[in-house]
């Protein structure tokens, strides 16, 4: 209710429908490959459930990328996708997916083991709480720096920093977490990398597409950031688990290999986020502004007559026409596309046609 009342409506507007077919699909091979993989340590990694639902979500992915492919107007529009920004900060959301959500699952879990383990601090879940407090306040901080950063550090040296800071603060986990402090500091560290990644995933994802495409285009990140985080909660589930105490609990081993895995995860994104090409700009202003990249340019009009005769059609009694330099200069030359403050076509900076 309150967005409906206080957002403002988008001013963009594009003409089309929604495909259908295209969201049917869409949600299904994503249902089909989440529920095994938030499933598959009950089921069983081998069990026919497990194994038919993911085949199941292959052969939907492969016909919704078909069905988008052929679509004169696709929910999702592939060419969008291939771009090399938009693909290299969706396999960087996969990651940090992984990482963040595998860190929210289990770091809880790790503190309220029972300090008698030998590793545990026994904490309730208010304390646990506590501890996670310093992630959530960097990661909220650092998501607000983010935007006014970039005048000194760009969207994609924010994410490169950000996943250093989440490896160093997965090692942090895994190696030193014998006291509450060091687990709260290294929560501290990884909330930081946490949210300059994210808000800058999100700002290159925007600026990387046309207008029209950016609300498709975020949400597709959302949607990827999810897969990442099912892979990432399933795969620390499964490393947590394979080793376990006589009294049911995980081994100590457990949990720092499970930490490793994250922070093997956020050193992978790191490298994936130096493919992220430097600038990134919109691929293409609002179509309303400019005139297709191939029309011929705009004949100018004629000069106005000199020596104070007037141009055809203006008033006989010598003056110049509207507009015409009464001097016997030549009209202004005409630009297509320079309208007031519109941007220019001419200027190869805002026209994707010209290099």
């Amino acid at each position: 209710m309150l967005a409906w009342r206080l957002v403002p409506p988008s001013p963009v507007r594009s003409a089309g429908r929604v495909s259908w077919p295209a969201a049917a699909l869409l949600s299904g091979w994503l249902v089909a490959l989440l529920l095994p993989l938030s499933k598959g340590n009950a089921w069983g990694w081998a069990s026919p459930a497990t194994l038919g639902l993911l085949a199941l979500a292959a052969v939907l992915l492969a016909a919704w990328v078909t069905v988008e492919v052929r679509s004169r107007t696709p929910l999702i529009d592939m060419r969008m996708m291939r771009l090399p920004t938009v693909w290299t900060t969706n396999v960087v959301a996969l990651l940090f997916g992984a990482g963040m959500f595998g860190v929210f699952a289990f770091l809880p879990q790790f503190m309220q083991i029972p300090a008698t383990t030998g590793y545990g601090f026994g904490a309730s879940v208010g304390v646990a709480g506590l501890l996670m407090l310093p992630m959530l306040v960097t990661m909220a901080v650092a998501g607000m720096l983010s935007g006014p950063m970039t005048t000194w550090f760009s969207g994609r040296a924010q994410i490169v920093a950000g996943s250093l800071l989440a490896t160093a603060a997965s090692a942090a986990f895994a190696l030193a977490h014998h006291h509450p402090w060091q687990v709260a500091v290294g929560a501290g560290v990884f909330g930081v990398g946490i949210g300059l990644a994210y808000a800058s995933m999100t700002s290159l994802i925007v600026h990387s597409v046309p207008a029209a495409q950016t609300g498709a285009a975020s949400g597709m990140n959302a949607n990827i950031r999810t897969i990442g985080a099912s892979i990432g909660t399933a795969v620390v589930s499964s490393i947590v688990t394979a080793h376990l105490r006589a009294d049911g609990l995980p081994a100590e081993p457990s949990f720092t290999a499970a930490f490793a895995a994250l922070g093997v995860a956020s050193g992978l994104a790191m490298l994936v986020a130096l493919l992220i090409p430097r600038q990134a700009r919109h691929t293409a202003p609002s179509p309303t502004l400019l005139p297709p990249a191939d029309s011929p340019p705009t004949p100018a009009p004629p000069a106005a007559a000199t020596s104070g005769a007037a141009a055809p059609g203006a008033a006989t009694s010598g003056a110049a026409a509207p507009g015409a330099a009464t001097s016997g200069a030549a009209a202004p030359e005409h630009r297509p596309g320079v309208h007031g403050d519109e941007p220019s076509s001419l200027d190869p900076e805002l026209d994707p046609a010209r290099p």
